[in-house]
């Protein structure tokens, strides 16, 4: 039944997709603010510390433009397996790969 809706208006589901993207771009960016400190002086000595690497690491993470990126893909993923065109996106299982063509000279010993 979806399916055949979105077959028969691609236009809608385009106008869906841009208003969700737009959702998740706000969205994004409201939950990654973090609030400016305008005086260091005002901050307790205990908040001076400097980040650890992994809270370095995670705010590079976890920052607006990857936090979207990370939604549309999402988004994208669970609109391909709820209409079912995940097969139809080449992106089936398992994997019809050829075998790779492998030279002898690659895996031999001598050098």
């Amino acid at each position: 039944m979806v399916k055949a809706f979105v077959e028969r208006h691609p236009l809608f589901l385009a106008l869906l997709l841009a208003a969700s993207s737009f959702g998740l771009a706000v969205f994004s960016v409201v939950t990654s603010q973090k609030p400016v400190i305008s005086n260091v002086e005002d901050l307790a000595p205990a908040d001076l510390v400097p980040p650890t690497e992994r809270e370095q690491a995670l705010a590079l993470v976890y920052s607006t433009g990857n936090l979207f990126w990370l939604l549309v893909a999402l988004l994208a993923v669970s609109l391909l397996v709820w209409l079912g065109w995940w097969r139809a996106a080449g992106l089936g299982w398992p994997p019809r790969w050829r075998k790779p063509i492998s030279s002898p000279s690659l895996y031999s010993s001598e050098f």
